[in-house]
């Protein structure tokens, strides 16, 4: 093995919770171990969109993050859900969803609260549903940030790539 990949994985191991990988390769097939690799930006398809999100895959985030408009709880059967609106900024659709509030969270150094709702998305071939934020992301250049709890067990990250994906 290349002496460079092994520092790189050593140091990986070494600064990260064992969530994220590193691993440099020079192709987007799946590694040995049967994980995609890919890179820091990525097209990512949510459920009822033919276009493709442009996403920025960080795998410092522990969820993952949508850009979420008119956002509104309410209750239904006794159980709190949300609704809001994504809009696909390279298609211009827009989708009001609702869905069941899983969790709530606070973001560090923010004093608003966040809804977390699943949401079903496709990473290359992979069909899985995972939790998102529901946040307001105008300002952000990437509508959908992916974190490690999309990318833990199907993804490796090359940052030296982008949109492997496609």
């Amino acid at each position: 093995m290349n002496f460079k990949i092994i520092i790189i994985l050593l140091l990986s191991l070494l600064f990260n919770t064992g969530c994220h990988k590193i691993l440099y390769e020079n192709n987007t097939k799946n590694s040995p171990n049967n994980m995609l690799i890919i890179g820091e930006i990525e097209n990512i398809y949510l459920d009822d969109f033919k276009t493709p999100f442009e996403s920025r895959i960080d795998s410092g985030a522990a969820t993952s993050s949508i850009d979420a408009t008119k956002i509104q709880s309410f209750e239904r059967d006794g159980d709190k859900w949300v609704k809001f609106t994504i809009t696909n900024r390279k298609s211009k659709k827009a989708m009001i969803l609702s869905r069941r509030i899983v969790r709530q969270v606070r973001i560090k150094g923010d004093k608003m609260i966040r809804y977390v709702v699943k949401l079903r998305i496709r990473v290359g071939h992979n069909y899985i549903e995972r939790e998102f934020t529901l946040a307001n992301r105008k300002n952000y250049r990437y509508s959908m940030l992916i974190g490690r709890n999309v990318l833990s067990g199907i993804a490796l990250i090359d940052v030296s790539k982008k949109k492997t994906l496609d």
